[in-house]
């Protein structure tokens, strides 16, 4: 038996915190993705770093996934990692000429 115990409603879900791509300047590339762990009870949010999920891109870049809408979940598209590699360079490039233009 535990002290004051009750039971509460609550929910809890996992998301990612951060990721980070790692573009090895010997060609090798990985993509790693921070997971927390979201525990929602009463008015308090808990969150609790969970560990990380990492991928190799050199070996995944011909692999297709679903692109999902962030807010609904909708599946909006296919994008192989090729591609998202590309749209996460030209991000940089586009973010670095700028801070260099001002």
């Amino acid at each position: 038996m535990n002290y004051k115990e009750t039971q509460i409603d609550g929910s809890s879900y996992v998301r990612c915190t951060r990721v980070v791509v790692d573009n090895g300047i010997d060609g090798s590339k990985s993509i790693s993705f921070a997971e927390e762990q979201v525990i929602s009870i009463v008015d308090e949010v808990i969150r609790r770093p969970i560990g990380n999920l990492s991928l190799s891109l050199t070996d995944s870049m011909g692999d297709s996934f679903d692109v999902l809408n962030p807010e609904t979940g909708e599946v909006t598209g296919l994008m192989t990692f090729e591609q998202a590699y590309a749209v996460v360079h030209s991000a940089y490039m586009h973010a670095a000429n700028k801070r260099d233009a001002d």
